[in-house]
């Protein structure tokens, strides 16, 4: 079955009525379609109604557009002047495609074999020998090591060794560190290497400067853990050797410097001296009793004075009225302090205490 182009437009316009709502237009389809050559996404026709180019695979159709009432627009300038709108409408329709003919299956083809045309023959030379090049020959060394060529040798002027060492310096500092274990070799004196000079005589360096001992290199392959609680471990054999080093604490490794630190720390921590106190903090005076009636302070007042120590009496003011208290002093001298106090307990006063 064959839909026309205007029949398909129309279906489409419905489609899109349908989908948004129901727009109402009279006119779903142009008047004429515009011709092939018309490039415009937007069109008027004859009527005055506009519609929009839309499609699908190819294929073009014409959407009317609408207003914000919904309503299709009309009364607009057409896009093509009469003259051509006129012509468009007059034309024919396209004539259908013609028919389909299927021409008759040509005669198949036999292939006759063709004798391959003969080769000329293919003649190879044999490849050159290749050139001898005669070695460089380097000129013998004049002076330096035997067994150099010239270019090495220009280095090796002078006083030059050119063998192995007669003694390698790591066995002196073997020795060095058997003496130092041993006790022996204190003296500073170190065994100069064959091929060897002292560089200095003055002795500014440690005869033994770089010169380890067992005991030191056991303890430079000490690491800490970072498990809690911390472990010591031996980096050789990665072996747990806490049990071994009991007196190490975190983050030491070496007994020595452990004690240099922490001695260290300790002088710095050392607390000064405390102050001798002021002269209004020493106790001057012995308080014998407090009285709430002056009769009665008056009273203890005579009794101390009779004993022969200097009085004094105090006022405070208590929550239920003046305090009369009575004081035995001044005293500047501690041993004076301490007399009078044991004066007035003796006279009756046994609560008697010192105060400033």
């Amino acid at each position: 079955m064959r839909i026309s182009v205007r029949a398909f437009a129309a279906w489409s316009v419905l489609c899109v009525g349908v989908a948004t709502g129901g727009v109402v237009s009279a006119q779903t389809v142009p008047a004429e379609q515009p011709p092939a050559s018309f490039v415009g996404d937007q069109y008027i026709d004859s009527d005055g109604c506009v519609f929009i180019r839309a499609g699908f695979g190819g294929q073009t159709n014409w959407v009317p557009r609408v207003s914000g009432e919904r309503q299709h627009i009309c009364g607009q300038q057409p896009s093509l002047p009469s003259s051509t709108t006129a012509a468009i409408v007059a034309a024919p329709a396209p004539a259908g495609p013609p028919p389909l003919v299927i021409a008759p299956a040509p005669a198949p083809v036999v292939l006759q074999p063709v004798a391959p045309a003969p080769q000329a023959p293919v003649f190879r030379t044999a490849p050159a020998a290749p050139a001898t090049v005669a070695p460089a020959t380097i000129a013998p060394a004049t002076g330096g090591c035997p067994g150099m060529d010239a270019i090495a040798n220009q280095y090796m002027q002078g006083d030059v060794r050119c063998g192995p060492q007669a003694v390698h310096p790591g066995d002196a500092a073997r020795r060095g560190a058997a003496l130092q274990n041993s006790g022996a070799g204190q003296s500073g004196a170190f065994m100069v290497p064959a091929g060897y000079r002292a560089a200095f005589d003055d002795g500014r360096f440690n005869a033994f400067r770089g010169v380890g001992t067992a005991a030191g290199e056991a303890q430079m392959d000490l690491i800490w853990s970072r498990s809690v609680p911390r472990r010591l471990i031996d980096r050789t054999s990665m072996t747990d050797v806490t049990a071994l080093f009991p007196a190490l604490i975190y983050p030491f490794t070496d007994m020595r410097a452990q004690e240099d630190e922490l001695r260290a720390l300790l002088a710095a921590q050392t607390l000064p001296a405390r102050a001798a106190p002021a002269a209004s903090e020493i106790d001057q005076y012995v308080q014998a009793a407090r009285f709430a009636d002056r009769a009665d302070a008056d009273q203890a007042r005579a009794v101390i004075t009779a004993a022969g120590l200097p009085t004094r009496m105090g006022r405070v003011q208590g929550d239920d009225g003046i305090i009369f208290v009575v004081l035995a002093g001044p005293f500047a001298d501690p041993g004076a302090l301490q007399t009078a106090l044991n004066t007035t307990r003796s006279a009756g006063f046994a609560d008697a205490v010192t105060r400033n």
